[in-house]
């Protein structure tokens, strides 16, 4: 910065001239006059120094706006499912393929691939395992997510990490065990007859209720291995198996509607909620005379069993959730997850929901909702989580 220059004030001094004495009158002598009194002068004001200009901010650059519609306009988007064709995720996932162009551009192709086997974790590794672009998706099974928060072992299942879309079926189901007509008429015959009941699941923790009475000593044994509820149902009408677990007009009145028709269900018990009236007076039965799970003869339920039959009904809760690749951009997954609400909360998907016979279950939950409750598996008391543990064996 230059250096301010001061300027000195200078005081002038008049010069005192001697006035000529007039040639008037006798005297001669001068008359002197005062000296004007000097006049003082302001010092001029010193410059002020500027401040240098503050430099011009630079301008930010805009990022580019994600344009949804366009990155998926044209695009084959591949939906799977752990379980073979007929059954209830198979169902829900075509469903929705069949109303999901109306919210994407309508030049995407939604396309369901079934790839059952290992109670449904072949289906969840093709997700896991796919690349995080946004067209592929899929439908998981709450015992992953039970497996998961119980030991950790299922690789890419990380709660924090997982990009969760959301549920059409984040409700309790009516969960009703029944016998085939044949075999016994209710719960107290099978204990009378020593019936020796034997059902099916694609693996374990799939029906706590039946599982849970195994457990604890009750006539039912469960069978493992089977791809999925339909084929269930089907070994059902073959006679491989005398008992189901999906009893219901949304699995076993839909696949085979003629066994309500010929009296080939008998209500034994149930969890989760009620079937509804209508139903059970369809195949004989009213509410009155169907026994809760917890009040069957000829098993005890500890205060124990209970809790950890009921926190794992809630668990239960978190069926049908539909998850994308680990590592996808956070804009697709919100695309995503925007699309779907508007799909599952569509008048339209909900009475192809109803048709289907999946009402009672139908429930929409966000993806956010749905990471709370799984990140909440970590809290449960660790007496209940060894409980839990008898029916999602660590892998």
């Amino acid at each position: 910065m230059k250096s301010l220059v001061r300027s000195l004030s200078l005081m002038v001094l008049l010069a005192v001239t001697v006035l000529s004495l007039a040639a008037c009158g006798s005297d001669p002598t001068p008359t002197p006059t005062s000296a004007p009194a000097p006049v003082a002068t302001t010092a001029p004001s010193a410059p002020v120094a500027e401040a240098p200009a503050a430099p011009a901010a630079p301008t930010a650059t805009p990022l580019p706006v994600f344009d949804g519609d366009a990155y998926f306009a044209g695009k084959n988007i591949k939906l799977i499912t752990g379980t073979g064709p007929g059954g209830g995720y198979d169902t829900m996932l075509r469903i929705f393929s069949r109303f999901a162009p109306k919210y994407f551009p309508s030049d995407t192709r939604f396309v369901v691939q079934n790839i059952d086997g290992a109670a449904q974790l072949r289906g969840l590794r093709a997700v896991l395992d796919a690349d995080p672009d946004g067209f592929t998706a899929g439908a998981t099974h709450q015992r992953w997510f039970i497996q998961q928060g119980l030991y950790g072992d299922v690789d890419g299942l990380d709660f924090n990490k997982l990009e969760i879309i959301g549920s059409p079926t984040f409700h309790l189901n009516p969960s009703l065990a029944c016998v085939e007509t044949s075999v016994a008429t209710n719960w107290k015959e099978v204990i009378a007859k020593g019936v020796q009941l034997t059902t099916g699941q694609t693996g374990p923790g799939n029906q706590p209720g039946h599982e849970f009475v195994e457990h604890l000593g009750g006539p039912i044994k469960n069978v493992y291995g089977y791809g999925g509820s339909a084929e269930v149902m089907a070994a059902f009408d073959r006679g491989e198996i005398n008992l189901i677990w999906g009893c219901d007009t949304g699995l076993a009145n839909r696949l085979f509607p003629e066994w309500a028709l010929e009296g080939r269900l008998s209500p034994l018990f149930w969890w989760g909620t009620e079937s509804s009236e209508e139903w059970l007076a369809a195949i004989g039965s009213t509410r009155a005379e169907i026994p809760h799970v917890f009040d069957i003869e000829g098993v005890t339920w500890t205060d124990l069993d209970k809790q950890a039959f009921s926190a794992w009904e809630t668990i239960s809760l978190i069926s049908r959730t539909f998850i994308l690749p680990p590592g996808i951009d956070p804009e697709i997954a919100d695309y995503w997850r925007a699309k779907f609400k508007l799909i599952v909360e569509d008048e339209e998907f909900i009475a192809a929901v109803e048709v289907a016979g999946y009402l009672e279950a139908y429930g929409y939950a966000s993806g956010p909702v749905i990471k709370e409750a799984l990140l909440s598996m970590s809290t449960l008391p660790d007496d209940i989580k060894v409980v839990l543990k008898n029916f999602a064996p660590s892998r």
